[in-house]
């Protein structure tokens, strides 16, 4: 926290807690909650500009109910993100790969993804050696297109089932 003074936290017992951590003081930031799930938005100033970043952890898919709470909370996000036209930042574990619809709905809107932006399309997030599913993409770092990203890894993952972006 010494190295990060500024921050907006949503604690929770479960993996749906949400924090956003800055050396750069938040000139705005805003929590909403859709299906039970935080969702945080900060503004910063950034070279002279401010720059939104949200930080976004839908529900996973996976069943009936999450299903629909998970498109509604991608629906929600659309609305929000559709009333800011400057600079903006869509970061976190989306549950969707890169061939969702609401990803390319994303897209559509002007949107890049920073793996395919440095040629790493096809990098993968998770599982990160707890599962024996098929590995994937699930976590993302999109873009508006006052963007250029030079690079993109993923780390090891400690203590999580995703390996994070970096």
């Amino acid at each position: 926290m010494e190295k990060y003074p500024h921050s907006v936290l949503h604690s929770r017992e479960d993996s749906f807690g949400m924090a956003v951590l800055s050396k750069h003081p938040f000139l705005d930031s805003d929590t909403w909650i859709v299906g039970e799930v935080p969702i945080i938005s900060v503004s910063i100033q950034w070279q002279g500009a401010p720059i939104l970043i949200t930080s976004w952890h839908p529900l996973p898919p996976r069943t009936l109910e999450y299903f629909k709470i998970w498109n509604e909370q991608y629906d929600e996000l659309l609305q929000r993100l559709s009333q800011s036209t400057g600079p903006r930042l869509l970061i976190g574990d989306f549950n969707a790969t890169q061939h969702n619809l609401w990803i390319k709905r994303l897209l559509r809107r002007g949107y890049q993804s920073a793996h395919v932006q440095t040629g790493r399309g096809y990098a993968v997030t998770w599982p990160n050696g707890t599962s024996r599913v098929p590995p994937m993409r699930l976590d993302h770092a999109l873009m508006s297109k006052h963007f250029v990203c030079r690079q993109i890894r993923e780390g090891t993952g400690q203590g999580s089932d995703h390996k994070p972006l970096i």
